[in-house]
């Protein structure tokens, strides 16, 4: 939860699978780990990381997804 950004790249040959800027305020106080929003961040990052190191994508999939969450 330190990173503005977190970048998931996939297996060889390497692509980038996840380019996600984190939806949280500075400074983030430890308490933001119990909080839903960064659960669901959480999920989709091992979502991602899952399904980069699973083999090869479906050609239809976008080879790179960008994504900004906000929570109010």
């Amino acid at each position: 939860f330190l990173s503005d950004r977190v970048v998931v790249m996939g297996g060889r040959p390497s692509t980038i699978m996840l380019d996600m800027q984190m939806p949280f305020r500075r400074p983030r106080r430890f308490e933001i780990e119990e909080t839903p929003e960064f659960a669901a961040v959480c999920r989709k990052l091992r979502l991602t990381i899952e399904q980069a190191h699973s083999g090869p994508q479906p050609a239809q999939s976008p080879a790179v997804e960008t994504r900004t969450i906000t929570f109010e």
